[in-house]
Formats: C-alpha cells, sequence, structure tokens
C-alpha cells in the first residue's frame, strides 16, 4: 500500500488538473476493461475480431496512458482516445458482440460522459456529435441489416454480457463522480484557506485604518492646539523681524535688548504696528492712546514718537521704521 501511493499521487494527485485525472482513469480502467473484455468474449465464444479489438484498445490505452503522463500531451491522447477507441473500436464491437442487445450500449453512454469531461470548447461539441451520428447510425443499421451482427447465440451470453458493460460502466462512472467530488472538496478548502486569509487580511486592515483614523483625529486636534496656541500668541506677542511686542507686559525688544519704553510710549508703538503701512494722524494717535480729545496733543504725540524711535534705534536698523508723514501725520514700515 505505501509503495502504491506515489503513483497514485503521480497520476491522481491534486497537481494534475481536472483533464489529466480523467484521462489517466480513463487510460487506467481502458487497460483493464479491455482485458477483462476479451475474456469475457472468449468465454461467451464471439467471433476472434472481438478478442482481438478488446485486446488492441487496452495495449493502446496503456500506449496513450505512457506517452500522457511523460509527455504531459493529455489533450492530443484525449483526441485519440475519442477518434480511435470512441468513434472507431465501439462501433466494430457494437456490431461484432450482439449490436444493441449487449452491453455495448452501455459503453456508447460511458463514451459520452468521458468525451464531455476530457474535451472542453468546440472540439467537445463536434466529438459528442459526431459519436451521437456514429452511434445512432449503427442501431439503425443493425436493425435495418440484421446479418451485418453477431448476435448472442442464447439468453444467457446475453445477460452475462449485458452484467458486464452495465457493471464496467457503472463502476467507472462511479470512479468519475468519486475523482470530481475529491476535485471539488480540494478546490472548496482551498477556497475556504484562501477566504480565511482573505478574511485576516481584512481584519488586519481594518485594524490599520482604524489606527490610521484615531492618527488623524489625533493630528487634528494637534492642530486645533497648535492653532490656538498661536492666536494667542497672536493676542500677547506681535513679531516684526528683530521687533518683539510683548503686549501683556507692555514690553518692546529689539532683537535681545529691552528698548526700556514706557507705557504711553509702547501704547503708540503698539496702535501704529496694529495699523502697518496706514498714515495715521497724531490727533487719532492721540486719541486712541489717552482716550481724549487731541487738544493741543499734536506736539505731545511728536515729542514722545522722537524718544520712541531714539529708544528702538530705528536710525540703525533697516527692518522697520517710524516714518514722518508732513502735513499727515506717522506711519510704521516693515520690510523683511
Amino acid at each position: 500500500m505505501e509503495n502504491s501511493r506515489p503513483s497514485l499521487q503521480r497520476y491522481f494527485g491534486q497537481a494534475l488538473g481536472i483533464q489529466a485525472q480523467s484521462f489517466n482513469l480513463l487510460a487506467a480502467a481502458g487497460i483493464a476493461v479491455g482485458v477483462i473484455a476479451a475474456i469475457s468474449s472468449a468465454l461467451l465464444r464471439v467471433p476472434p475480431v472481438h478478442i482481438l479489438i478488446n485486446l488492441a484498445a487496452s495495449a493502446l490505452a496503456s500506449i496513450l496512458f505512457r506517452i500522457a503522463n511523460h509527455t504531459g500531451r493529455f489533450r492530443l491522447c484525449c483526441g485519440i482516445t475519442v477518434i480511435v477507441v470512441f468513434l472507431l473500436a465501439f462501433p466494430v464491437l457494437f456490431f461484432t458482440s450482439g449490436g444493441y442487445k449487449s452491453g455495448m450500449p452501455c459503453f456508447f453512454v460511458f463514451a459520452f460522459v468521458f468525451t464531455a469531461l476530457m474535451l472542453d470548447g468546440k472540439a467537445r461539441i463536434a466529438a459528442i456529435l459526431a459519436e451521437a451520428f456514429v452511434y445512432i447510425g449503427s442501431c439503425i443499421v443493425a436493425f435495418a441489416y440484421p446479418e451485418t451482427v453477431f448476435w448472442f447465440g442464447d439468453e444467457l451470453a446475453l445477460l452475462t454480457d449485458m452484467l458486464v458493460g452495465i457493471v464496467v460502466v457503472g463502476l467507472l462512472l462511479l470512479l468519475v463522480v468519486v475523482l470530481y467530488v475529491r476535485i471539488y472538496r480540494n478546490c472548496q478548502e482551498r477556497i475556504d484557506a484562501q477566504n480565511a486569509v482573505l478574511a485576516e487580511m481584512n481584519s488586519r486592515l481594518g485594524q490599520t485604518v482604524g489606527e490610521l483614523t484615531a492618527a488623524n483625529q489625533a493630528l487634528a486636534q494637534a492642530n486645533e492646539a497648535l492653532e490656538e496656541t498661536n492666536e494667542m500668541l497672536r493676542r500677547y506677542r506681535i513679531q516684526r523681524g528683530q521687533l518683539t511686542l510683548e503686549i501683556q507686559n507692555a514690553r518692546a525688544l529689539v532683537g535681545a535688548r529691552d528698548a526700556g519704553l514706557t507705557k504711553k510710549e509702547f501704547s503708540i508703538l503698539l496702535h501704529l504696528v496694529q495699523n502697518e503701512g496706514k498714515e495715521l494722524p497724531p490727533e487719532q494717535i492721540y486719541e486712541a492712546v489717552w482716550g481724549a480729545p487731541a487738544l493741543g496733543g499734536v506736539h505731545t504725540v511728536r515729542m514722545h514718537i522722537m524718544r520712541l524711535r531714539a529708544k528702538l534705534g530705528v536710525d540703525f536698523i533697516d527692518e522697520f521704521d517710524i516714518l514722518t508723514m508732513h502735513g499727515k501725520g506717522y506711519l510704521f514700515v516693515f520690510e523683511p
């Protein structure tokens, strides 16, 4: 038994396709059936040509079996089997072994089934139509010209041949069903295994998507926090190049140096920076900083801006400046 397992795997293993496994089953059965039919024919005393044809069919099955498995040309061997055995040998056996009053019609059914399994496409249709034409024609000829048929001489011989045909073809069809059920189960197992792998991949993909979603949410929250921080900085800190205004502390820095501004000077500078690029009249500056009408406040604003420029050192810095627009007011400019 152990020695037979490698052979079974070689000729009927999962690595072979369905056509190869079907052909090997047909060829192995053909070898055995040919020998059995030859022995049965000898016992039933049918014409010697019937015995020779059965033995020749068995030999042909053995040869095709070896060629197909050695070269891998199963399709070619299937075609040879259909033409030589099913379309030529079977009709001859039909006429030499009782015609339609024998077991040969069972083998016609067998030929139809295996042709449908082994061939495909247009070749399958053509072969089945040819077999139908030959087999139906053989039955019509046997009925119309009984003298062309070697009929069995007694009922026992007829019954024996029919039983042999029924049993042999029945066993072969049963083996075909078993073969296809096994192939179906193997395919189903592979599909189930692939589905399990896909389910695992889908689960991992779902986890990854969940992690990415959580990461995106965390990133969005971080961006919101950063925006809030920037907004707070904009409210409490203004940066213009080297000039930094700390609004909460009312302090101005030029680089790392504290300009030492008074509260009024800082308020004037803050008002100018917040209106960057706009010409502000001294009256408007006075009202914004002191909160009172600018009655004689123009001179006060002028003096504060002079001290502010000196403390900031705008004469020595090119980035920003407080310009005096004669007859118009003052202008803060920033050019990075």
